[in-house]
């Protein structure tokens, strides 16, 4: 039986390899076999820091903010319904749950699953070795010599790493934090993916080591949505979009 691609089916690899772009997928295709298709990675490639971004994923991350920025307006008309005049929310928490939902409704998703991607690695243990799918987006960047910092803060910027500098050093770096900020709940967000919180209020001096290529994001400050009671959640979501705004511009776009 001849060997054929499967049909109008690709996916696409961008940053760090010799020949960046959108290939086919081939019936059990996986990640080592796309780099070496893709002439392999660059000298300067960062395999850690790789963004592994999946269609099926990003189709139920975007379903997942659809469906609460449906549930924000109900929640925002039932509170506009309230007979209680102190339960009912002011101009300002309208507008800015008004917004939020906007920015749900339009909110492109990253969809990113953590994936090894050292080809030595994948060598050793091919049961590491991903099989791709159809709308696999792979971004690999180049060895990182600089920290982000995204969210709120005045001038979101990709800062000079330097060992034993803190998270709020960065932070002030980017011109520290807008009037909207939630500083107790920044997070860093490490090149392979996984997030953790970070501590920075000036009470807490606990600093965390912040290696080359990783996100700083202060998120959102909940408080404007209060009266939905649902703070917490909002809290997340904000934080979701946040990390949303930041590798989006990586991977590309679906359309």
């Amino acid at each position: 039986q001849a060997f054929h691609r499967v049909e109008d089916k690709s996916v696409t690899i961008l940053g760090e390899v010799s020949r960046p772009g959108t290939y086919d997928l081939m019936p059990g295709d996986t990640f080592s076999q796309l780099i070496d298709r893709a002439g392999g990675l660059s000298q300067q490639a960062y395999p850690d820091g790789t963004i592994f971004s999946r269609a099926s994923e990003r189709k139920g991350e975007e379903r997942t903010y659809k469906a609460q920025a449906r549930d924000l307006e109900l929640k925002l008309a039932a509170s506009l319904q309230q007979a209680n005049d102190d339960k009912r929310p002011d101009m300002a928490q309208v507008n800015a749950t008004q917004s939020l939902i906007t920015q749900l409704k339009n909110a492109k998703a990253v969809g990113r699953i953590t994936v090894e991607a050292e080809p030595g690695v994948l060598i050793d243990d091919p049961a590491q070795d991903i099989l791709l799918e159809d709308g696999d987006r792979i971004y690999i960047p180049q060895r990182p010599l600089t920290v982000r910092v995204g969210g709120e803060v005045l001038s979101p910027a990709a800062l000079q790493f330097r060992s034993g500098k803190d998270p709020r050093d960065y932070i002030a770096e980017a011109g520290g934090t807008t009037y909207h900020a939630d500083s107790d709940r920044a997070f860093v967000i490490y090149p392979d993916g996984s997030a953790q919180p970070l501590k920075v209020s000036l009470w807490n001096h606990s600093s965390a080591m912040i290696p080359p290529g990783s996100t700083i994001v202060v998120p959102r400050d909940p408080k404007p949505f209060d009266f939905l009671e649902t703070a917490e959640r909002v809290s997340q979501i904000l934080a979701n979009l946040a990390i949303s705004g930041l590798y989006v511009d990586a991977i590309g776009d679906d359309d």
